[in-house]
């Protein structure tokens, strides 16, 4: 991921063939473990973690047949107000002394 992040991707690729990698099913298992392991958080479309953009750009630049893990959509409380005994009365009271 060092040689990706600070050469480029030609020179990642270079390192991966001269190594024999690029068709090696242990490595291929090992980046699909990364990808599965490092948190794919997004703000504002940005991965938060550098780590899973560099594995993401990896995996579509060089293999494709990786999978992705599913992004979950961040959980959106519902806030729900609440409401304090008795304010039925006060507001019927303001209504009619409106209506008046």
């Amino acid at each position: 991921m060092m040689i990706y992040e600070q050469d480029g991707a030609g020179a990642w690729e270079l390192w991966v063939r001269q190594r024999g990698y690029h068709n090696d099913a242990t490595f291929k298992a090992c980046l699909q473990a990364l990808l599965n392991a490092i948190p794919r958080t997004r703000i504002k479309g940005k991965f938060s973690r550098p780590e899973a953009e560099i594995l993401e750009n990896m995996r579509l630049t060089f293999f494709e047949e990786l999978q992705a893990p599913v992004e979950e959509e961040p959980e959106v409380e519902q806030v729900i107000q609440a409401r304090l005994e008795g304010m039925e009365e006060v507001e019927k009271e303001e209504e009619e002394q409106e209506d008046e």
